[in-house]
């Protein structure tokens, strides 16, 4: 996870069962992870900034992210097993 640093995640509002990733909203990337106190620190997308600042798109209360680097390589691995 160290080397997850401005890794891009994407922001699903359900699970990613049966989806692809580009179904979901690319959050920004992953500016700082602080494992001690169990945080993470995202840099906004610079379109979704501009999409929350302007009224046009509001967070989820809950939701589930995933890295785009685990999303490509989760598609590869299910490919291998057929």
């Amino acid at each position: 996870m160290k080397k997850a640093r401005n890794e891009e995640i994407i922001l699903f509002d359900s699970e990613l069962r049966g989806r692809s990733s580009r179904d979901g909203e690319t959050l920004g990337s992953i500016a700082e992870i602080d494992f001690d106190r169990s945080k993470l620190r995202v840099k906004l997308d610079p379109d979704l900034a501009n999409r929350v600042a302007g009224d046009r798109f509001h967070l989820p209360k809950q939701g589930f992210c995933i890295l785009r680097l685990l999303a490509i390589s989760a598609r590869s691995i299910a490919r291998k097993k057929l």
